[in-house]
């Protein structure tokens, strides 16, 4: 038995393939087809908080840590 982990240079393999996958995806962002989870917005300050919750598995989605 094995277990593998595919990578972005598994399925990407020049900058030109790169530029337009990440522009599809941005593209798809900004006009909001793409909604990302996130789970909470915190203060750069709060970010040994952050930490704890992502270290006891409290979240879905992601955490975003502000200036």
């Amino acid at each position: 038995m094995f277990l593998t982990r595919p990578t972005m240079k598994d399925y990407v393999y020049d900058a030109p393939t790169l530029r337009a996958a990440g522009g599809t995806v941005f593209g798809h962002l900004a006009s909001g087809v793409l909604k990302p989870l996130l789970h909470a917005v915190l203060p750069l300050a709060d970010a040994a908080e952050a930490h704890r919750l992502l270290e006891s598995r409290a979240t879905t989605g992601k955490l975003l840590l502000t200036p």
